[in-house]
């Protein structure tokens, strides 16, 4: 999905300004470098990265800094709870045109997860995109991940989570929509949802 999107913004001129909450380790921007042949793409992003664990953050700045898609870096350690509340992420402030998150949603029960969704769908540009992927609970194995990792997650089914969705948008002016795709095993939902103000 992020690949497509980044894509499909390749002839618009101008810089990309992308927002990744919860960035990890930055693995889709070396995935990304190597599967986009498009050098129009080459230095237009200007990627702003926010994760909690300094580790994580001091990793991908060294990942990140010679990616030949990435003009501009703004590396953000701060928690995604954090980005949904406080004010330094007024959207007078800052907006984007892609703003994704992979590995956060199933961590945050509803109300948490709706504060987020709400944040990151009012910085979106005119025409922006939030990517957000969740486990559907009637397809992903989670006993596995729960033993070995002593991971808890907010299970979810593509109902349940377009119900946190719905309330959350419904806070945000202008036109919302959203589709729901599902990678090759069905397991991951990936929430599109694209704002036109």
């Amino acid at each position: 999905c992020l690949r497509i999107s980044l894509a499909k913004r390749a002839d618009n001129p101008g810089h990309i300004k992308i927002l990744t909450l919860g960035g990890g380790p930055s693995r889709e921007w070396l995935e990304l470098e190597s599967e986009m042949d498009d050098m129009s793409l080459n230095g237009r992003t200007e990627l702003t990265y926010l994760d909690y664990d300094a580790e994580a953050v001091t990793f991908s700045e060294k990942r990140l800094k010679n990616n030949r898609l990435i003009g501009s870096l703004r590396l953000c350690c701060e928690s995604v709870l954090n980005f949904a509340r406080s004010e330094d992420w007024d959207d007078k402030k800052y907006s984007y045109d892609l703003i994704y998150a992979i590995g956060i949603a199933d961590y945050f029960p509803d109300s948490i997860l709706g504060e987020i969704l709400a944040r990151a769908v009012s910085l979106l540009e005119n025409n922006g995109q939030l990517i957000i992927a969740h486990k559907d609970e009637k397809s992903f194995c989670f006993s596995a991940l729960d033993w070995f990792c002593d991971w808890t997650f907010y299970r979810r089914d593509q109902d349940h989570f377009t119900q946190v969705l719905d309330t959350a948008i419904s806070q945000i002016g202008g036109k919302i929509s959203y589709r729901v795709e599902r990678d090759e095993t069905g397991e991951f939902m990936f929430f599109i949802v694209t704002r036109a103000k």
